[in-house]
């Protein structure tokens, strides 16, 4: 993944959907040069029992999509992949565009590559879709923050099935697993923007 994008876990009627998105998209300029947004979902061919690609198949799509990004500069369409959701079978992703249709010849060119079903659609809504289904809200934040405080947890040599402690700005600490879900769901709980560190 490019080191500006980032991701957070869903679900869908319980079904898991992983979101994946670039943090460049909050930016004015860009929303600006790209008003347009198109959604482009693909098969998963060969799904799990939970709708989710296979690790073989995910790289696969992550190729397919490299693959688009070189077609969508190469042809100089100005469009670029903002975002993508994985899972329900599919992936869907999100391109943003100097406008409407911009990059269709380019993604038809692409589908033939991949030999993949496609569905692409204009959202209508525009960026108000993307902010509203895709952009992260403060409980995925808080997971975000989580996920990347448990990371540095265990680089530095914390037991990964050992639990830890949510240190609060006002000194006093809750025990928690080292789990970015169950952090998340301890500060679901606290005021927002409630300071805290992660100790173990």
């Amino acid at each position: 993944m490019d080191p500006s994008w980032n991701e957070y876990p869903a679900a869908v009627d319980g079904d898991p959907v992983l979101i994946e998105f670039d943090e460049a998209a909050s930016e004015p300029q860009l929303r600006e040069e790209l008003p347009a947004l198109a959604r482009i979902e693909i098969e998963v061919i060969a799904p799990d029992e939970r709708r989710l690609p296979s690790p073989m198949e995910l790289r696969a799509l992550d190729h397919e999509q490299a693959q688009l990004e070189d077609l969508l500069a190469k042809h100089g369409t100005g469009a670029r992949v903002i975002a993508r959701v994985t899972g329900l079978g599919a992936r869907e992703m999100v391109l943003a565009e100097p406008e409407v249709g911009r990059a269709g010849f380019v993604l038809r060119k692409w589908q033939r590559k991949i030999e993949r079903e496609m569905n692409v659609r204009s959202a209508e809504d525009g960026w108000s879709f993307f902010d509203q289904y895709v952009w992260p809200g403060a409980a995925q934040r808080d997971w975000i923050q989580a996920r990347d405080a448990v990371a540095d947890a265990l680089d530095q040599g914390a037991d990964p099935s050992g639990s830890a402690r949510l240190r609060l700005g006002d000194g006093s600490a809750l025990e928690v697993a080292l789990d970015p879900g169950a952090i998340t769901e301890v500060l679901a709980t606290l005021p927002e923007e409630a300071a805290w560190t992660l100790e173990w």
